[in-house]
Parts: structure tokens; sequence; C-alpha cells
């Protein structure tokens, strides 16, 4: 049984190197989807990932790809705060989600919605999306 999973990285995430400049980090967004491309390649997933800005994407992605997913991984970054297109569709669509938070936005529209909340801190995304991919097997 292949596991079909949708992973959308939110706004300035392909900035992730310099936003994190001033923590001595290094990590990308390429780093990032290669670790996770590497780590389940061959297995029973069939991973999508997309990076966008704009919610309406984001939105459209999810409308168009809805049959088609067993689960979504999100890393809203500042739609956390205000993202309620996102959050009304992720609860109209009914597909089981994860959410991947940085440390910066504690407090979530979405806390009230997710079954499983994942908060890693900025330095460890990767282990964040790891961890939610291994438990969905």
């Amino acid at each position: 049984i292949t596991i079909r999973v949708l992973i959308i990285h939110g706004p300035n995430m392909n900035l992730l190197g310099l936003k994190n400049k001033d923590k001595q980090s290094t990590l990308t967004l390429d780093k990032i989807n290669s670790k996770i491309k590497k780590e389940f390649r061959g297995s029973d997933y069939s991973l999508s990932i997309m990076q966008t800005h704009s919610e309406s994407k984001a939105v459209s992605c999810l409308h168009q790809k809805r049959n088609k997913l067993d689960h979504i991984i999100i890393s809203p970054g500042v739609w956390s705060i205000n993202g309620y297109l996102i959050k009304e569709t992720l609860e109209i669509i009914k597909i089981p989600f994860s959410i991947v938070l940085s440390s910066e936005y504690k407090n979530s529209i979405f806390d009230d919605i997710i079954p499983q909340e994942h908060v890693v801190t900025d330095n460890q995304y990767i282990d964040g999306y790891l961890q939610i991919l291994k438990s969905l097997n």
C-alpha cells in the first residue's frame, strides 16, 4: 500500500538559510527536501512537495489533490497566525494532516484542529518532517 503525502512549505521557507543566518544555521529548503526524498526513496511513500508564498496556490493544490492524498504535512510559517483560508480548507477536505511549526510560532490558529501537532525548533525542521512521515507507516 502506497502512502500518498503532500508536503507544503509555506512563505519564506525558500529563504530558510537567510532567515536563520544569525543563528549560524546552514539549513536550507533544498537540504530539507533532499533529505526527505533520500530517506523515503524506494519506500511505500509517494511524496509531492511544493513551496509557495501564496495561500491561494496552496489551497488550489489542496483542492486538486484532495482525492489523491492520504496525509498532508504543512509548514505554515506566518500562516500560523493568519492562515484562515488554509485552515478552513483543511477542515473541509478532512484529510489527516500534521504541521511542522517553527518555535517562533508557538500559538497557531491551527491549534484547535490539529490531531497531532509537531512543534519543532528552527534547527529541527528535517527531524520534524521525518518524525511525522515515519509515524504514518
